[in-house]
């Protein structure tokens, strides 16, 4: 079957929804297409084929860009809106800055020594998160649930939206699909939500600017 597709532009790529990470869409498409993603696949999105489990800071973007082939989802935009780019790289001087960007662009250098996360205070997540709140009104509205960015940032744990801690998805990085496909199914919740004050939201807040 996968043999058969012609995968030199992706008319049919379903572009990112509001405030969803990169890494979501990824697993998303590939979901529509075969839930195991197929190697041809992964080869005419970034030239190689595997795709390493990069939640914030993906590389090889050019060529994502270039093979799904939308107007408005250039390299640039995908960087910018759609990964922790701005983060991590908000302190860091404008030359590592650059270095960090151009990496992401294509696929050369340590991303994340670059921007310091090895050494900084907020580890990159090993599981991604999500508001079980928020999941819910993603099913109601678009039939299918994501991963936002803004809850993947390290150093805030609670949705400023909903007030409520974030849940763990309780699935590697590398089975994410798993989470796009069991998802499609009403989110039930099965642990009791925390609510968070106000004062707590306003405090953690601007981070998510």
């Amino acid at each position: 079957m996968w043999s058969h597709l012609k995968l030199d532009s992706l008319s049919y790529w379903s572009k990112p929804y509001p405030d969803e990470i990169l890494y979501s869409t990824i697993a998303r498409n590939i979901c529509y297409l075969g839930t195991k993603g197929p190697k041809q696949l992964l080869k005419r999105l970034f030239d190689r084929t595997t795709i390493c489990s990069t939640l914030d800071l993906p590389s090889g973007i050019n060529h994502l860009a270039k093979h799904i082939n939308i107007k408005d989802q250039t390299a640039e935009n995908l960087i910018d809106k759609h990964t922790l780019f701005k983060y991590y790289t908000r302190f860091i001087p404008d030359n590592r800055r650059r270095k960090v960007w151009n990496s992401m662009l294509t696929k050369s250098g340590d991303i994340h020594t670059r921007c310091g996360i090895v050494t900084g205070p907020f580890p990159p997540l090993s599981t991604p998160r999500f508001c079980p709140i928020c999941l819910n009104e993603q099913i109601e509205l678009y039939g299918e649930p994501y991963l936002k960015l803004t809850h993947q940032i390290p150093s805030v744990n609670i949705c400023t939206k909903h007030k409520i801690l974030l849940n763990q998805v309780i699935i590697k990085l590398g089975n994410l699909l798993s989470f796009f496909i069991l998802g499609k199914r009403k989110h039930k919740e099965e642990n009791k939500t925390s609510s968070i004050s106000s004062e707590a939201v306003e405090r953690w807040g601007w981070l998510l600017l």
